[in-house]
């Protein structure tokens, strides 16, 4: 298979998922649960028919499959040979555990009940190797101590008076003296100031408004008129 150039938006590299799924219903919801684990604004998600066109740049494939469609399981063992790096995910009507039963290295969940935590589960495990081997990481200072930060884990960054407090997925907040200015020069374009005291992550962006921005925290974080701009292709209709 040919590699084909990651997308990139605004030279960001986004997680690719595809499905093969034919169920619209079934496949908006994949996408739903896909943009829930890993943020809307950092995933590509596209719908591919049986030719599996848009497999070669695909970092998760989710592939739909029944335990009486034999020939489809060996084709899929065959794409996992040859892209090992990318991750499978089997959706299988009728049983509860497709991993068990066909005796695969790949995960599987139960289509009937659309179980969201085991693919956010996977999900979540592909973004962060993808982070990982872009090794982006934020340096800073304070109390002499150096410290470097993956970006990947950081939410928001919002300044305090003197202060520049960088709040972590896992509920730590590192402090610095840091300018927000010196702090902008690391970064890349996952993140997008939405004030002049706060800059935000998009991975954790779970709505936008006009006058806000909703975290997957639950933080309501205020949006100036001067950086209203920079969430403009974020914007939905009706927000």
């Amino acid at each position: 298979m040919k590699p084909v150039e990651p997308e990139t938006e605004g030279g960001h590299r986004m997680l690719r998922a595809v499905t093969d799924v034919e169920d619209t219903g079934y496949a908006a919801w994949l996408r739903e649960v896909v943009n829930e684990a890993a943020g809307f604004a950092v995933v590509s998600f596209v719908q591919t028919g049986p030719d599996w066109v848009d497999i070669p740049e695909a970092d998760l494939f989710i592939s739909a499959i029944s335990l009486k469609d034999g020939e489809k399981l060996e084709r899929l063992k065959r794409l996992q040979k040859e892209r090992p790096e990318m991750t499978l995910v089997v959706a299988g009507p009728d049983t509860e555990d497709v991993l068990d039963a066909w005796q695969v290295d790949f995960a599987a969940f139960l289509r009937g009940t659309r179980n969201p935590g085991r693919l956010q589960q996977v999900v979540l495990e592909v973004q962060q190797r993808l982070d990982e081997k872009e090794g982006r990481k934020l340096q800073m200072t304070w109390k002499n101590v150096l410290r470097f930060i993956p970006m990947e884990q950081i939410i928001s960054i919002e300044k305090d008076l003197r202060k520049t407090n960088v709040c972590l997925a896992d509920g730590e907040v590192c402090t610095s003296y840091m300018r927000m200015d010196d702090v902008l020069e690391q970064l890349d374009e996952t993140f997008i100031r939405i004030h002049f005291s706060c800059i935000i992550n998009r991975r954790y962006i779970q709505k936008v408004r006009r006058d806000c921005v909703i975290l997957r925290d639950g933080r309501h974080l205020p949006v100036s008129r001067t950086y209203a701009k920079n969430l403009m292709p974020l914007m939905k209709d009706g927000a």
